[in-house]
């Protein structure tokens, strides 16, 4: 049986408003927006955090020079051809320090009890040192190496049953004395842009005012969740990109040490502060009194300044290494500024072909960037 109220026409009203989400990617890089263009397909721009810090004047002091040992190798390789051994030697490529000393290098062997003949040694090339019959074999082959130019001499043995060795000649080279100078830094790296299409979309049967209304609803949907789709797509992209891990970060420490560490790494890194990218659920446990996450303006950040964002839609469980994230642990990325550009909302409406239904399509374009800095590590919330 059907009571009285159920037979009384519904009111349509307005529904209750959707609070806006605080502290998402867009409180720390808010969109600049730009018409379309070529940019839709990638964008770069020079990076101004990433261009080496600011230095102290160099120390004055008298120049000195400086004595180099430079090695200098000849490799012996001895080969049988029938019934004879031959030794070979082969002068190893030079260092570029004796460049200009004009040096003569030359090898021989030893075998008859006197020394020679010399044969001079080329880089690169095979010298023909000596030859002897096979029966009987000896074990070993004595060689010599000299640079005639210094003086220098060194001696030894080839093991024949290994079929080669090397001895090597240490040359003194007195390097010209430097001066110390100002070091002068690059403009800046060139950082590229990521770009996607973000669109939300509704549809129903026709009415009359189907394309006003449902226009309206598909920018609303979009509206409401585009920053979380931009996020999740900074995200895997800041993945692919592969994050360097801090020193620990298999180990993972208390909250507010790890925050301390990855902002200290950013400034390291960075002129100027950078972002620190956090899971949804530590926006409770960061903004309470005994931690330093402050609230200014629709914005968050550290005592320093670097910016925080809080985000529903960050992986909260796979770490950038493969491993996963247990309970009451979480993972922290920290980047230099980001940057997002975005395009004007575009109107679509069509028909869909089986069900006769109306459809209505709103999208742009969203493009992502972060400049040079990306590291993350790995923390604990205290308790857990």
């Amino acid at each position: 049986m059907l009571l009285q109220d159920d037979l009384r026409p519904r009111v349509e009203v307005p529904a209750p408003p959707l609070p806006p989400r605080e502290y998402g990617l867009f409180s720390a890089a808010v969109p600049i927006d730009r018409p379309h263009g070529p940019w839709t397909y990638g964008f770069e721009y020079q990076s101004r955090g990433c261009t080496g810090p600011a230095r102290l004047w160099p120390v004055c002091e008298t120049p000195t020079s400086q004595v180099l040992d430079v090695p200098v190798i000849t490799r012996f390789i001895v080969s049988r051809v029938g019934t004879q051994f031959f030794l070979e030697a082969q002068l190893q490529p030079l260092a570029p320090e004796l460049d200009g000393l004009n040096l003569t290098f030359e090898a021989a062997s030893a075998h008859t009890g006197s020394t020679g003949p010399w044969v001079e040694l080329f880089e690169g090339g095979l010298a023909s040192i000596a030859l002897w019959d096979v029966d009987p074999q000896p074990l070993t082959w004595p060689v010599e190496v000299r640079e005639t130019t210094l003086g220098l001499h060194a001696a030894g043995e080839i093991t024949i049953a290994q079929g080669a060795g090397s001895l090597e000649l240490t040359v003194q080279v007195t390097l010209p004395p430097v001066r110390r100078r100002k070091t002068i830094g690059d403009p800046g790296p060139w950082i590229g842009g990521h770009t996607t299409g973000v669109y939300a979309g509704v549809h129903c049967a026709p009415t009359p005012r189907f394309n006003e209304e449902a226009e309206q609803m598909a920018r609303l949907h979009l509206e409401q969740g585009e920053e979380c789709a931009v996020e999740r797509f900074l995200w895997d992209e800041m993945m692919d990109e592969g994050p360097l891990p801090l020193p620990g970060h298999d180990d993972p420490v208390e909250l507010h040490q790890v925050l301390g560490e990855v902002e200290e790494e950013l400034f390291q890194r960075l002129q100027g502060a950078g972002v620190l990218h956090l899971p949804a659920r530590l926006a409770v446990p960061l903004t309470g009194s005994r931690y330093f996450i402050w609230e200014d303006d629709g914005h968050a950040h550290t005592r320093l300044g670097t910016k925080v964002v809080f985000s529903p839609c960050y992986d909260p469980v796979n770490r950038p290494d493969g491993t996963t994230n247990a309970r009451g642990e979480f993972t922290i990325v920290g980047t230099g500024p980001v940057m997002v550009l975005r395009s004007p909302v575009e109107m679509f409406n069509r028909v869909a072909e089986r069900t006769n239904d109306r459809i209505a399509l709103a999208e742009r374009f969203y493009g992502v960037a972060w400049d040079c800095a990306l590291v993350w590590s790995t923390g604990k919330i205290c308790g857990c």
